[in-house]
């Protein structure tokens, strides 16, 4: 692609000719530039003289090396001809290009020395880190060297002997196998040829037509042209700027919305190459702010996960999982591009990864009893709550007994009109293990089969809990495979092991990731599934279990796992056919660390977008505020005098990207605002007697409290990150226990005007305490107590909003 848009400037009377010297002397020095004003190291400048009355000057010149520098002698006379020379020539101390450049992962270089001396060449990457060195003596000539390059991007090769210095720029567009520079050998023929002197060239009056060339890829593009009408001229220097018309790409990064405890969804878009094509973009990723490429990359290259029509080497939509991130902390992200030109970031944004949620819990209802008085006990997943064990009555709550097939003559094994209970391969002992099982009809207890039965149907189940639905089994599977701690090898399908139980099972060493493939490796939901295979045979083998819906009519879904399969399946079964039942109490659990029920976010007028966390019975924000807009849109001031009674706002003293973090902080007066709410509709800032029921059921629980204190609950509500160090284990500056274990997520923000971020974390309540002061919540780095005090109206301090 060449740019065929040439744009004429005039460089005119250099300057009015003074003094009475016969001959002039100006330099012209090329250099490249971007649209957006970035270097462009040309490969060659042409210069062409466009002057009628020229007869002497046939061809262009071309000047060969980057950023040439031109030196012309121009007689007073019209009638002298100039006479012109290239300023770079052999007795010059400079770099030229042997291989390609771009290149891939290795290329060389030559470089011509006007003496001997001590030579110490560099390569920087363009953050100015040194990724490679070389030094020695050399003679008087011309050497080679190999440049090799790890990393896809700019670097810039120089070379220092005494006070020579020559440095030129080098693209990598493919990865190598490392950093480094090697002598390759010297050129006694000489590399660098001289330009050939010029009598005659240019005569007084003449019009040159300038432009540079540069290989991006493998086209060429070509600068606007520059004109220069060679009048009065007088010893001069003139920087003459070539512009390309490229510049760096622009990408936006997506803000992350799908979040686990140890992963996240991030993508980003480019959404203009810039005129150049994309060589490399991708996600990077750290645990502190300002992200670069020294930092965690994911390369999203010939491995690029695109979005609609994306294509490799064009704009377009890109994403990936994060993944092995730890529960409860703070991630930085954002997307990135890379043309031959540089490279360009979007937009980074900060991420909190999700509590650690402690499945293999029994429910809040820890145990329950079937019509028979047989005793289950209960474990949660998710939000769910499931029996450990299969279901083995005999009876309906109504005490209807269910018909065993072992006690009846001529029975009709594959009815699918009768209710009937089956033992484990015919076998009564096996039924205190493997529990019953039934055909649909027992478990369904005659229900009509329903497509659209959002929760199940209670069929033989205890009150309060029922046969779970397809739905239901794919919200449990569903949960698993997004959390990565389930995932057998790694992969998000493989969930089987996670549920099978560790007895019971066939042995399988074929494949690593199966459930019969070390035992002792399952079970880490808790939830014990059984392989109780068929009515005759195939136990061991497989287990299968009821749903309370099916595709069509006659065949009804069934989750099945196999003893030889790392993966649950669903399949389709006859109404006759035998499985195992387990029931799902009828109400979710409320569970601390998650999401609230039906509110996994909320959206301010901003635009901000915050996630929700449960807390006993409270919904809170897990982030603090930041809007700077009251609910119905009036601006709030932002950074108003301490000794003014004005509602304000100030940010801490935290990196940009921080603050969603941090949040913003707020004096009294933007809480204490009757008509204008300051949370979102339907959220408040929270009371001090909500903030004491926050403090009370905290520390009602022995697995929040660290130690013995009955008030050391600051380590449970605040998240691990740069608060100042304490070396006592239960205070939240401590490192060597567990933090956050609620999900509260408090940040060390600090308050205004202490700028004491890393100290402190201060929430407001709506709570008035004199005329000059309102309570206030406090965690201190030093200290395990979550604290109450009073804090100066004038003061800034942080908010989390309560759901109404």
């Amino acid at each position: 692609l060449v740019m065929k848009k040439i744009l004429f400037l005039s460089l005119l009377l250099f300057c009015t000719m003074a003094g009475v010297a016969q001959s002039q002397h100006v330099t012209l020095k090329f250099m490249g530039q971007s649209a957006d004003s970035i270097r462009v190291q040309m490969e060659y400048v042409e210069v062409k003289n466009l002057s009628s009355d020229s007869t002497i000057w046939a061809d262009s010149l071309v000047l060969e090396w980057p950023d040439t520098v031109l030196t012309m002698t121009v007689d007073k006379t019209p009638e002298v001809p100039t006479a012109i020379a290239s300023y770079a020539d052999a007795k010059g101390f400079a770099f030229t290009q042997i291989g390609p450049n771009p290149f891939r992962g290795q290329t060389e270089v030559a470089l011509q020395l006007t003496e001997n001396g001590n030579v110490l060449l560099r390569v920087f990457e363009l953050t100015g880190k040194q990724v490679a060195v070389f030094s020695g003596n050399f003679q008087q000539g011309v050497h080679r060297f190999q440049i090799r390059a790890a990393m896809t991007q700019t670097y810039l090769v120089t070379a220092q002997c005494g006070s020579k210095y020559a440095s030129m720029k080098l693209v990598n567009v493919g990865q190598g196998s490392g950093n480094g520079i090697s002598y390759v050998g010297s050129d006694i023929g000489g590399i660098i040829s001289p330009k050939t002197e010029m009598e005659n060239a240019y005569h007084y009056g003449d019009t040159l037509m300038c432009a540079g060339f540069v290989h991006f890829g493998d086209s060429l593009y070509a600068s606007d042209t520059v004109l220069l009408i060679m009048d009065s001229m007088q010893d001069s220097l003139q920087n003459i700027v070539l512009n390309f018309h490229v510049q760096q790409p622009s990408v936006e990064t997506w803000l992350p919305d799908v979040m686990f405890s140890d992963s996240v969804f991030v993508g980003g878009t480019v959404i203009n190459d810039g005129g150049i094509l994309v060589g490399e973009r991708g996600i990077l990723w750290a645990e502190h702010p300002i992200v670069t490429l020294e930092d965690n990359r994911i390369v999203l290259g010939d491995t690029l996960i695109a979005i609609g029509d994306t294509l490799y080497g064009v704009p377009g939509d890109f994403s990936t999982m994060l993944l092995s991130l730890e529960p409860n902390k703070p991630y930085f992200v954002r997307a990135y591009a890379m043309t031959e030109l540089g490279e360009s970031y979007g937009q980074e944004f900060a991420i909190l990864t999700l509590s650690q949620l402690r499945d293999n819990q029994p429910c809040t209802v820890e145990n329950v009893t079937d019509a028979d008085g047989n005793v289950y006990a209960t474990v949660r997943i998710g939000r769910q709550c499931w029996t450990r064990e299969n279901l083995r009555t005999t009876q309906y709550n109504d005490s209807l007994v269910i018909v065993n097939v072992a006690t009846l003559q001529d029975v009709d094994l594959y009815s699918d009109t009768i209710a009937y209970s089956y033992y484990p391969n015919s076998n009564a002992e096996m039924m205190d293990v493997y529990g019953l099982l039934y055909n649909y009809r027992a478990a369904s207890v005659d229900s009509e089969r329903s497509f659209g039965e959002p929760s199940g149907i209670q069929g033989i189940c205890p009150t309060g809990w029922h046969v779970p639905s397809v739905g239901e089994w794919e919200q449990l599977t569903g949960y698993l495979e997004g959390q990565r701690m389930y995932h057998a090898g790694d992969i998000s399908s493989n969930i089987a092991k996670a549920l099978a139980s560790q007895d019971y099972w066939m042995e399988d060493t074929e494949y690593t990731f199966s459930i019969g493939n070390r035992l002792e490796n399952n079970n880490a939901t808790g939830f014990a599934a059984l392989p109780a295979g068929a009515f005759a045979d195939s136990v061991g083998g497989y287990g299968r279990f009821w749903s309370c819906s099916g595709e069509q009519p006659t065949e009804l879904s069934v989750l099945r796992l196999s003893y030889n399969l790392p993966n649950v399946a669903f399949e389709m079964l006859a109404p006759d056919a035998v499985a195992s039942v387990r029931c799902v109490r009828d109400e979710e659990e409320l569970v601390d660390g998650y999401a609230c029920p039906g509110m996994p976010t909320v959206t301010d007028v901003d635009g901000n977008v915050y996630h929700t966390i449960l807390v006993g019975n409270q919904c809170w924000m897990r982030e603090n505020l930041r809007t700077t807009h009251y609910a119905d849109y009036t601006a709030i001031s932002q950074d108003a005098a301490m000794t003014d009674s004005i509602a304000s706002y100030y940010q801490p003293d935290v990196e940009e990207s921080e603050i969603s973090l941090y949040g913003l902080q707020y004096n009294w007066f933007a809480v204490d605002n009757d008509a204008q709410n300051l949370c979102p509709e339907g959220w408040h800032v929270p009371t001090q007697a909500e903030w004491m029921q926050l403090h009370h059921y905290v520390a009602s629980k022995d697995e929040y409290r660290c130690g013995s204190g009955a008030n050391s609950i600051s380590k449970s509500l605040a998240v691990d990150y740069e608060w100042h160090p304490s070396s006592s284990p239960c205070d939240a500056g401590d490192t060597t226990t567990v933090h956050n274990v609620t999900g509260f997520s408090a940040f060390p923000a600090g308050c205004y005007p202490n700028n004491n971020a890393g100290i402190t974390a201060y929430f407001w309540t709506s709570t008035e305490s004199d005329v000059e002061r309102a309570v206030a919540r406090y965690i201190n780095y030093s200290t395990p107590n979550f604290s109450e005090g009073n804090l100066r109206k004038t003061y800034g301090a942080s908010i989390r909003c309560l759901k109404d």
